[in-house]
């Protein structure tokens, strides 16, 4: 579910704001992407069913909701406006 929007922003950020890697970074990204993919899908059910067997189910569920709530900060820091233009307002003739 998170493969293709991810996929689509690393290739919008190489593209435009990479920097140094700016167009010719298309591997590395897509690389590190797979990376962190394939160690979130190893050592996430082992974390999880560790606390599970530690506390209980109600723990695993406040953290991951703890996690879920320190991730949104990021996002509202990093996502900015949206740069696209609104359809209505060339419908009618009016630039942006």
């Amino acid at each position: 579910m998170i493969g293709g929007p991810a996929m689509t922003e690393i290739t919008l950020q190489l593209r435009n704001d990479g920097g140094a890697m700016a167009g010719n970074g298309y591997a590395t990204g897509y690389g590190w992407f797979n990376f962190s993919y394939s160690i979130g899908t190893m050592f996430g059910p082992l974390f999880a069913g560790w606390i599970v067997e530690q506390w209980n189910w109600t723990v695993l569920c406040l953290v991951m909701g703890g996690l879920a709530g320190a991730t949104i900060i990021p996002v509202l820091i990093f996502a900015g406006e949206s740069k696209r233009t609104d359809s209505s307002d060339t419908e009618n003739g009016q630039s942006a």
